[in-house]
């Protein structure tokens, strides 16, 4: 195995990490400017030294599910992986995907403030972490902090997606570049599942529309990205998968507002990854 390999995409992370640290500090509590400041002090330093390294190539599950927030859809409570899904999966691919997918309900549950659901997609994304050699991503800490800060957005926020980012520096790091790239993989096609699926029940959003729009170009980067593994049987396969999302992209109407070929080709694709 090897290492994902570095280029340009190291400013997709230069920006993410921008954007993490403003969204730091702006807005909540001053409960939750203290726990971010605490957050940055002990883990942004050390994120930054590592942004080279790492080159976290596409938006994280949270900055999706924000997105979709902010376009005003609602919370459906069935449209998440089941985590009683968890024990289906053995092989490494498998798990690989589906903490990326559950990874995506994560931050959906949390960005809407759904406390039950969120302990429980920590729960079995710890889970699968801990089968993956990546306990310090979601150790007892993690859940911890987690726990004590249910209520507050802001800090979920910064604590999840520093532990996207250690997942994927510690199996880039641990030469296990395949399995780094399907946890993202999973994370981008559930990010386009519940996009679509709420673009679905609202379809005169127009901000809902836009977003699914947006993400055609996470699903080019990605294809990038597996790219350096298709050697992988399950990273080619992932690329299948991709590429017939890309093709009902590209055969899209002209007014791009007819989303339905678009969304029965993900729930599929979606669904044959967590069944």
């Amino acid at each position: 195995m090897k290492k994902f390999s570095l280029s340009l995409l190291t400013i997709s992370l230069i920006a993410i990490f921008a954007v993490s640290v403003m969204f730091t500090a702006c807005g909540g509590s001053q409960e939750g400017k203290n726990e971010l400041s605490d957050t940055t002090q002990s883990t942004g330093s050390q994120v930054v030294k590592q942004i080279e390294k790492m080159a976290y190539p596409l938006p994280t599950p949270f900055e999706v599910t924000k997105t979709l927030q902010t376009a005003g859809a609602g919370y459906i409570f069935d449209i998440c992986n089941p985590v009683e899904n968890v024990n289906k999966y053995f092989t490494d691919a498998q798990k690989a995907i589906n903490l990326g997918i559950y990874g995506a309900d994560l931050s959906y549950s949390s960005t809407y403030n759904k406390t039950q659901e969120t302990t429980q997609y920590l729960k079995v994304a710890k889970q699968l972490s801990d089968a993956l050699g990546v306990s310090s991503a979601y150790d007892e800490k993690v859940v911890a902090r987690v726990d004590a800060n249910l209520d507050n957005k802001d800090s979920l926020y910064a604590i999840i997606t520093n532990s996207f980012y250690q997942t994927f520096d510690y199996l880039n790091n641990n030469e296990k570049g395949e399995i780094s790239v399907l946890v993202l993989a999973g994370g981008l096609v559930e990010g386009l599942y519940l996009s679509t699926q709420l673009s679905e029940i609202s379809v005169k959003n127009k901000g809902l529309i836009e977003s699914v729009l947006n993400q055609k170009s996470s699903v080019e980067k990605m294809l990038v990205v597996l790219k350096n593994y298709e050697a992988d049987a399950q990273v080619k396969a992932m690329m299948a998968h991709l590429n017939k999302i890309m093709d009902s992209y590209n055969n899209m109407d002209s007014q791009k507002s007819d989303l339905k070929p678009l969304t029965k080709t993900i729930a599929e694709i979606r669904n044959e990854l967590v069944k």
